[in-house]
């Protein structure tokens, strides 16, 4: 929304210096809600890759990349903790259903055992366990990047009047998903959540529900390729002399994080954002389903990898989890060796 008239300077300063606050945690800003329509708005809120031209494979060893090295390198040797979190109990028709909460924390690597569970079920509800924290996880963030732009946009103030921390996050997030800083629109447009439903029925095709080689040596979950030399990344075996590695990940919320990031930001995904975005300007949620329609060059498989997402959805009751909520900030990483496959 835009004001018929733009508030005198005095006032501006002062509803701008609110929103610094709320940015950084200290108060709440009365705007209107961006999410009432999204079934988990009150969960407790916490580069730009290629597109996949033909999906992971799932093979492939790693070039000397050591999962427990990249975390140290992302997090520091003080952050890279023991299991602090277990989810033993954690019971996914519960949280379907909205009635168990989901640990919010940074999860470290896929199970080594998906390989070897052999019951189909068992080994999807394992994976679904491992993958969901950092997807809830990762749109949390999102969501409170978008609440910025949403309150930007309704305080109309122009970019060079902003407050400089103000200015400096805008600027931050403008870096981020590749847009001008004062086209706030189409940056509001690219800061927004990809149903859970939809990054876990993809995770679970790129990886046989996490057991591929990829996922497994280095939490790749999505195929997303690499071509920078400095980037981590998994040659793929069968290829002669690929001009491009799988990249991998730190933890699988950093691969979650990536991944999202890739369908906000790339050109080859515009269609994926539009009809999202047409789904807001109705007043709905964002429907899994629907957005795979944009996904069509993801792979080389093209509307048969689509179908095989939409199937994938049905088929495992993954549209449910549109309602999953988060339990309180716990900034830890959670070790899921500890998950159970029951």
């Amino acid at each position: 929304m835009r004001f018929p008239i733009r508030p005198a300077m005095a006032p501006r300063a002062v509803m701008a210096a609110v929103v610094l606050l709320s940015a950084s945690g200290c108060t709440h800003v009365g705007v209107s809600p961006a999410h009432a329509n999204d079934p988990s708005v009150d969960a407790l809120k916490a580069p730009s890759i290629a597109p996949n031209p033909a999906g992971s494979g799932g093979n492939g060893p790693a070039d000397n990349v050591s999962r427990f090295d990249l975390r140290l390198a992302a997090a520091g040797p003080a952050q890279v903790q023991p299991p602090l979190v277990r989810m033993r109990r954690l019971d996914l028709d519960r949280v379907r259903q909205g009635a168990q909460l989901v640990p919010q924390a940074k999860v470290t690597d896929l199970p080594a055992r998906l390989a070897r569970v052999d019951r189909v079920g068992a080994r999807k509800r394992l994976f679904i366990k491992t993958i969901l924290p950092a997807v809830l996880r990762a749109n949390a963030e999102i969501r409170e990047q978008r609440d910025f732009v949403t309150t930007l946009i309704a305080l109309d103030i122009p970019p060079d009047e902003l407050p400089q921390g103000m200015a400096d996050k805008l600027q931050d997030l403008a870096d981020q998903y590749q847009v001008e800083p004062a086209n706030l629109q189409k940056l509001k447009r690219r800061v927004d959540i990809v149903p859970p439903a939809l990054v876990l029925a993809q995770a679970a095709i790129e990886t046989g529900w996490g057991t591929s080689r990829f996922a497994q040596q280095g939490n790749a979950l999505f195929g997303q390729h690499t071509r920078d030399p400095d980037v981590p990344g998994m040659v793929p075996q069968g290829l002669e002399d690929p001009d491009f590695r799988v990249r991998a990940f730190a933890t699988v919320t950093a691969s979650v994080e990536a991944y999202l990031r890739n369908l906000n930001t790339h050109p080859a995904y515009a269609e994926l954002r539009t009809i999202r975005a047409e789904a807001r300007a109705q007043g709905a949620y964002p429907d899994s389903a629907e957005m795979a329609a944009g996904l069509l060059d993801y792979s080389a498989r093209g509307q048969d990898y689509v179908s095989d997402i939409r199937v994938t959805i049905r088929a495992n009751d993954l549209q449910a989890f549109a309602g999953a909520r988060l339990r309180p900030r716990a900034d830890q990483l959670v070790d899921a060796s500890s998950f159970t496959d029951d």
